[in-house]
């Protein structure tokens, strides 16, 4: 214990690990002009850490917009569906009503779909309520 406090002291002020930086970054938000006027795309996660969804909620709170696209399949177990679930309660917490849309590959078009709507801004935030 005595060495890693040692340790500790020695790198303050000098390192910061990641789990630091997201805590700072969760702080940080709030006050960030960048962030009050830019929106969000997160995709490709099967998965949030906490530090990861409390990040997601700021930018929800705070920005212009957020669209999170994740790897989940409805009734086919795939990926978990805790991940999913998470970004509904956060929704829920802040009495959001998300415009979820499910693709699959059988789908006709759905490449289509994501490349034409994923990053339109314009027509997806436009409407009262904010993605998730």
């Amino acid at each position: 214990k005595l060495l890693y406090q040692a340790y500790e002291d020695f790198i303050k002020e000098r390192y910061i690990d990641s789990g630091a930086k997201l805590n700072h970054l969760i702080q940080v938000i709030p006050d960030s002009d960048f962030i009050k006027n830019s929106y969000f795309y997160i995709k490709d996660f099967d998965d949030f850490s906490t530090q990861e969804e409390l990040i997601i909620r700021q930018l929800v709170i705070y920005s212009k917009g957020v669209v999170v696209a994740i790897p989940y399949m409805k009734e086919r177990r795939i990926y978990s569906s805790e991940n999913f679930d998470h970004l509904l309660q956060i929704a829920k917490g802040l009495k959001i009503e998300p415009d979820v849309v499910f693709l699959n590959d059988n789908q006709p078009n759905y490449v289509s779909h994501l490349a034409n709507n994923l990053f339109d801004y314009k027509n997806e935030f436009d409407k009262k309520t904010q993605k998730l």
